[in-house]
């Protein structure tokens, strides 16, 4: 029986299964590579931003 792979959530590190496919995709960003929720997906995307502007 195989194992579905578990890691922590990048904002609230919930442990959550990211999607398969969207891990894969290199070409856009994908809320369920490093979130467990949309919300969690929306609140990364906003630290990454403010990272690249040099808001943090």
């Amino acid at each position: 029986m195989s194992q579905k792979v578990r890691k922590p959530c990048k904002v609230c590190g919930k442990m959550y299964t990211p999607c398969a496919d969207c891990e894969k995709d290199k070409t856009a960003f994908h809320w369920r590579s490093v979130a467990c929720s949309l919300e969690c997906g929306m609140e990364y995307f906003k630290m990454v931003e403010a990272a690249r502007k040099g808001d943090l």
